[in-house]
């Protein structure tokens, strides 16, 4: 499935591989500065529900500065709630806080969490539309906080979605960065990564939200843990991309652009394939990303549960799931029975991150994040939230976000080869437990020559006591030299290696 070919992309992939020298040189200098920050955070959450409140204090202790605001829902708040609840209930008394507090310029994300509602049913279309959304999710519904207020405004969307821009429509992301046209049909296609500022006029005062969700708190409080430090290394994470042919709505995606316009571009290491076969192993140390059809993928492919059943990944932290499946965010219920995958599934299995439906999004680029701007962004350094908020056309409307808002990609240290962010000698030891292997997409190759050898000793040996957590530059921290036993020691191993080799 990754090499040899076995698609007509594959030979551009093959050449961005052959670039993924510069993978660490490209993250570092496309690493924007975090404008969206614990600071500028604020999480809310159901007073009555004690996994909610649980999730939120334990947030708070991993994300200093990150505030907290309590909503008094009562206990087992149903999944689904209509719009005026959502109106009276969550709106009004968090408008009022961001309003009343005056901590509301200083918020640029809504993070939401177990015990509030998912989805919001806004009822039957008013008299009059022409087109009426029936269902948001609750985040994005917060994106639009400060002006969407009215049964209305939530429902009704009528505006041009096959992609022209329509100024101060509020359906419409003025954030969004894809392929978009304005009233007389000029193109604008995708520009390039742009960080999140809410001041900035064109973003009209829009807040980026995310849920912390999954099938219990041990799950959630996991998915955070996984969030911190996730240390990016393309040679030996992949992307696996899953385009069959015959899915369901496989002509609306953008997996070939992704492929061919991001992460080859990128150097990234990518299981791509689009036959008819499904993708259940990546051929690759650990999967950093993983976008398909899921279920839709046609026959013989995936099937319901193929999330613990099917897939055989091993999840590196920040492993982050996107399909095109329609409900595929519709409950966090574990008990739940439906015939497509659920977040949650993903989230139970080690991933860190996900792009979901609470329901029917009518899939094309208009209504699903878009797939090459989500991993163009992410892989550029920005926020989770900042990645997906920028692909994702509509608001008001059935798409979420599931993960740490905060989470963001870094380029590892160099010789960091387990990836704790920090050259020391327990890098020595994961490097001597793969001596003279193959090295092709080992975290213990760390000069990226295919092989795990004495050259990549050296290169442990010239970046030991660097510390991400003191230098922040990825400079060498103050520690002594390895001790002059331990590197005789681990000279010996890397001459014997060698010479085996030779």
């Amino acid at each position: 499935m990754l090499f040899p070919p076995r698609n007509h992309l594959m030979r551009d992939v093959r050449r961005g591989l052959i670039a993924g020298c510069a993978w660490a040189a490209l993250l570092l200098a496309a690493a924007p500065g975090q404008a969206v920050s614990p600071e500028s955070t604020l999480l809310i959450y159901n007073a009555d529900d004690a996994d909610g409140a649980a999730i939120a204090r334990y947030y708070a202790q991993v994300h200093p500065g990150v505030r907290t605001f309590p909503l008094q829902l009562g206990a087992d708040v149903a999944e689904e709630v209509d719009a005026r609840y959502y109106l009276d209930s969550i709106r009004r008394p968090l408008f009022q806080y961001l309003d009343g507090k005056k901590v509301g310029d200083r918020i640029d994300t809504i993070v939401t969490t177990k015990g509030l509602p998912l989805r919001i049913d806004v009822g039957p279309p008013a008299a009059g539309a022409l087109d009426w959304q029936r269902y948001s999710s609750l985040e994005s519904e917060l994106t639009r906080i400060d002006t969407i207020d009215t049964i209305d405004e939530m429902g009704n969307q009528d505006w041009d979605r096959a992609g022209v821009n329509v100024p101060g429509v509020l359906p419409a992301n003025p954030y969004y960065l894809g392929l978009e046209f304005d009233l007389f049909l000029n193109e604008y296609p995708y520009a390039g990564p742009r960080s999140f500022d809410r001041a900035d006029p064109a973003n009209e005062g829009i807040r980026l939200t995310s849920r912390l969700d999954a099938f219990s708190r041990d799950d959630v409080m996991a998915m955070i843990d996984r969030s911190q430090s996730v240390y990016m290394v393309p040679q030996s994470h992949c992307v696996v991309v899953d385009d069959d042919p015959n899915a369901t709505a496989g002509a609306d995606d953008l997996m070939e652009d992704l492929v061919r316009n991001t992460l080859t571009q990128r150097g990234q290491l990518t299981d791509y394939d689009n036959s008819d076969a499904a993708i259940t192993a990546a051929h690759a140390t650990e999967v950093i990303g993983y976008i398909s059809h899921g279920v839709n993928d046609g026959p013989g492919g995936l099937e319901p549960g193929y999330v613990t059943d099917q897939l055989q990944f091993r999840l590196a932290r920040g492993a982050v799931f996107h399909t095109y499946e329609s409900n595929n965010a519709r409950t966090f219920d574990p008990a739940a029975q439906q015939n497509q995958a659920l977040v949650g599934e993903w989230i139970a299995a080690g991933g860190t991150a996900a792009l979901g439906h609470v329901a029917e999004p009518y899939a094309g680029r208009w209504t699903v994040t878009n797939e090459d701007v989500f991993f163009d962004m992410l892989l550029s350094g920005h926020t989770l939230v900042e990645s997906a908020w920028a692909a994702t056309r509509q608001l008001s409307y059935v798409n979420t976000v599931i993960g740490d808002p905060l989470m963001h990609f870094q380029p590892r240290l160099d010789g960091d080869a387990n990836l704790d962010g920090v050259v020391d000698t327990f890098d020595y030891l994961y490097w001597g437990s793969h001596l003279d292997e193959d090295g092709l997409h080992s975290l213990a190759d760390l000069n990226g020559d295919n092989l795990v050898d004495g050259g990549d000793f050296l290169v442990w040996v010239a970046a030991y006591g660097k510390d991400v957590s003191t230098s922040g530059s990825a400079t060498p921290a103050a520690v002594p030299e390895p001790a002059p036993l331990l590197l005789g020691l681990v000279g010996a191993a890397s001459l014997t290696a060698v010479r085996r080799r030779t």
